[in-house]
This record gives C-alpha cells, structure tokens and sequence, in this order.
C-alpha cells in the first residue's frame, strides 16, 4: 500500500516579501507589496489551472485588512 506524504512550503520570495509588508506598512507604503504577495500566488493558482479558491481570497483579504492597521 502506497503511503502519500505532502510537504508545503511559502512559495518562494514570499516569506521575504511578507517581512517587507511589515516594513512598508509602518510607514504608510504597503500596496505594492501586499498587490505582490497576491499576484504571485494568484500566478500559481492560473499556472496549475486552479483558479483562486474562496479560502485564499478570505486570506488575501485578511493580509490587506491587517496590513494598514500595522502603522
């Protein structure tokens, strides 16, 4: 019997980019951050032809609410 095991990750550059919202949103900056973050993972989703799932848009939406209340 075949045993599955699936290991995940951040897709890469994103770790680095979520610390840069940090930063960007304390100063007031972070649109072009946050719009990187989801582009790229919105690039994957078209990529396997999955499209983006509800889930990761309520994501999406939760980084861009959490993002301005940084500063």
């Amino acid at each position: 019997m075949a045993r599955v095991l699936v290991v995940h990750s951040a897709l890469s550059g994103i770790t680095d980019r979520l610390e840069k919202l940090l930063a960007a949103a304390l100063g007031g900056a972070h649109q072009s951050v946050l719009a990187s973050i989801e582009e790229r993972h919105r690039a994957l989703a078209d990529e396997l032809g999955i499209g983006v799932s509800a889930e990761l848009e309520a994501y999406f939406a939760a980084l861009r609410q959490m993002a301005p209340a940084s500063h």
